[in-house]
């Protein structure tokens, strides 16, 4: 039937048919422009919600210092006192204080080759030349660390007898005179390089007790002991000034009882005598005729204890003593014998019915 269509016919649904595959063609072409660019917008999407900076990286050179471009944090501790390495009792003390400097402010410092450098800037003198040796040899093998450092300054400066040598003097350390601060700070320094600070409260004070003066340890008598040692030191340490406190009470106890001397008008015959009293005693024994009072060095430790020079007793000066009274009129004696040398005989006849004729008339 189709076949016995009109020609105009057949070519009018050949151009419908297509219109209609073009309508078609042009829809799905759209449809997938579509899709494609619902694609890019979810990933643009995703790309904005977890963005992940990419960095390319350059490749540098690595010196074995340190490169960094950040900027360091300002140090906290000071610098260490240098170390010349004359007194290596000192170095224990200079090996904590640079450890802790390194550490602390190790961000200041740098990496491990500044702190090896820094650490050794610390030494100075004779030290400085032992140990620049290992410094040139330690870049050259890769051992050019802080450890490293520290165990040649150990070598070259620590006393390896040190512990054993602490351990001996802290058996045979004696407190004596010393006075209770003093000698507590040694006795520690000597615990804590015999390495025995960790040992227990009764070894310590073991030891301490075996040191300490008698006098002191009286003192504690049934005074009930601290368990720690720190307790006990304190402890100490308040009676030790518990009995400088009564010493210094007894000491002025002692002059309250003291009398004053009555003032007396002064003669002319009081005055000479006073006059004559008062110069050192080589002088007075030269001119007055009287012994000697001591030698000089008895004289010294009598005005250092703070006794009476003439006598060497406690409680009163020479300007009390009354050994002076015994020595007066034999010092009128010899002053009225030297007055007469050439004649003693005749001067003493004349002098002795003078003072007895005085004597009646008064």
């Amino acid at each position: 039937m189709a076949d016995d269509a009109p020609q105009w016919l057949r070519d009018a649904f050949d151009a419908q048919a297509r219109q209609i595959a073009d309508l078609a063609a042009q829809q799905a072409n759209a449809m997938a422009n579509l899709a494609t660019r619902i694609d890019q917008v979810e990933e643009e999407r995703i790309a904005d919600t977890i963005r992940v900076p990419v960095f390319t990286p350059t490749p540098t050179p690595t010196p074995t210092p340190s490169t960094t471009t950040a900027v360091r944090p300002k140090p906290c501790l000071p610098n260490p006192d240098k170390f010349d390495g004359k007194d290596l009792a000192l170095f224990p003390q200079f090996e904590g204080l640079l450890r802790a400097k390194l550490q602390v402010d190790g961000p200041a410092i740098g990496g491990e080759y500044e702190k090896v450098w820094y650490g050794f800037g610390r030494l100075s003198s004779e030290a400085a030349g032992r140990i620049y040796p290992w410094m040139s040899y330690a870049q050259q093998t890769g051992t050019f660390t802080i450890e490293g450092l520290f165990g040649q300054m150990n070598t070259a400066f620590s006393d390896p007898q040190r512990c054993q040598k602490a351990l001996a003097q802290l058996n045979r350390t004696k407190q004596r005179s010393q006075p209770l601060n003093e000698f507590l700070n040694e006795f520690n320094r000597l615990i804590l390089e015999a390495k025995g600070w960790g040992w227990s409260d009764v070894i310590k004070k073991a030891y301490l007790k075996a040191a300490l003066s008698t006098k002191l340890l009286t003192a504690t008598v049934g005074i009930e002991e601290k368990d720690s040692y720190d307790d006990y030191c304190s402890q100490l340490r308040r009676v030790n000034d518990q009995l400088v406190e009564l010493a210094d009470l007894t000491s002025r106890r002692a002059g309250w009882g003291r009398k004053e001397p009555q003032a007396t008008p002064l003669s002319r015959t009081n005055l000479s005598d006073q006059m004559e009293w008062e110069p050192t005693t080589g002088a007075a024994a030269a001119r007055t005729g009287e012994p000697r009072w001591a030698t000089p060095d008895e004289i010294d430790r009598r005005r250092q204890e703070g006794l009476c020079l003439r006598c060497g007793k406690d409680g009163h000066k020479v300007r009390d003593c009354r050994t002076k009274l015994v020595f007066k009129d034999k010092k009128k004696e010899v002053r009225v014998a030297a007055a007469r040398k050439e004649d003693k005989q005749d001067a003493l006849v004349e002098e002795l019915p003078s003072s007895s004729d005085e004597s009646g008339k008064e």
